[in-house]
């Protein structure tokens, strides 16, 4: 009697496969009958390819058709045709620390970097306009790694007990965090201890 071997059939409707109203056994083989698939010669070969099913033979999908189907979204019925897949989402292909810095890496080429840092400042003495300066300039961080285009930046500064604005000054080097001074509308002779959080978007890729 003939067999069909269907193979590993995976995923889908949930629902068993049958030819002819014949389920498979415990190995996925169905074994039909002559009478399963119309009149069979001796030797087991149809003499009406159209009895199974009403179709053609070749209408039917193999074995190695079912196997080398590409499925969206993976499962073991095929292989995922990821190239093919349009609006792919982003992810993250690293992510970490290093120094002062945080940052996460986008498989898209973004990159995230921020600190969060504290600076003693001792007095608000030199005059900038109608503006006071800190006594010393804020250090700059280098980027955790190349950055090929900086996007954006956003510094907040904190200060207990004082109003604090900040100001980039001379900046030359942009593979790191940009030069701070800090200001107040008032001389102030007493300081203390300035919070500054910075975070940056750029691209890691080129």
């Amino acid at each position: 009697m003939p067999v069909i071997d269907l193979g590993r059939v995976v995923g889908g409707g949930g629902g068993n496969v049958t030819v002819n109203g014949v389920s498979p056994d415990k190995n996925g083989n169905i074994t039909l009958k002559p009478e399963d698939v119309g009149a069979l010669s001796a030797s087991g070969t149809a003499a009406d390819s159209k009895k199974l099913g009403g179709k053609d033979a070749s209408e039917y999908a193999t074995k190695e058709d079912l196997e080398n189907i590409d499925v969206p979204g993976g499962g073991e019925t095929g292989s995922v045709a990821w190239d093919n897949v349009t609006d792919k989402p982003d992810y993250i292909v690293a992510q970490g620390t290093s120094g002062v810095w945080g940052y996460r890496k986008w498989n898209s080429g973004l990159a995230e970097c921020w600190f969060n840092v504290t600076h003693k400042i001792d007095s608000f003495e030199t005059v900038w306009g109608s503006l006071y300066e800190s006594d010393e300039y804020f250090p700059t961080y280098a980027f955790p790694f190349t950055i090929y285009v900086l996007k954006s930046e956003a510094i907040c500064p904190t200060m207990q007990g004082l109003g604090i604005i900040t100001a980039q000054r001379n900046r030359a080097n942009w593979q790191a965090s940009p030069p701070l001074i800090f200001m107040r509308p008032m001389k102030t002779t007493s300081g203390g201890t300035a919070y500054v959080g910075y975070y940056m978007i750029g691209t890691w890729k080129e």
